[in-house]
């Protein structure tokens, strides 16, 4: 009985870990960059209205267009700065980016 609780236990504890890892989100925008470190901004509607952008090499590609763009978020921002944003996908949205 003891081993099935901790053979229980263990598996719950991997599987919760397992979904987690997993949690990929979407966020749309337009795409500016690179600075001095590499890292693109992504302009958009909702909040945070600024998201500092790494990850993918297909972003050099998509700057000036807005972009859907598909990973994760390492910080939410703070303090006023902008949020860092880890991509893993970019999906091209339009070639102009638009007017507010």
């Amino acid at each position: 009985m003891k081993f099935t609780s901790v053979v229980t236990l263990a598996l719950v504890f991997a599987l919760g870990t397992i979904s987690t890892a997993y949690a990929a989100e979407s966020i749309t925008g337009c795409l500016s960059g690179p600075d001095s470190q590499g890292a693109y901004t992504l302009t958009r509607a909702a909040e945070p209205k600024e998201a500092t952008v790494t990850g993918s090499r297909d972003l050099g590609k998509h700057v000036g267009h807005e972009v859907s763009l598909t990973g994760e978020w390492s910080a939410k921002g703070g303090d006023g700065g902008p949020a860092d944003f880890t991509a893993t996908v970019v999906r091209h949205v339009s070639t102009s980016c638009p007017k507010n």
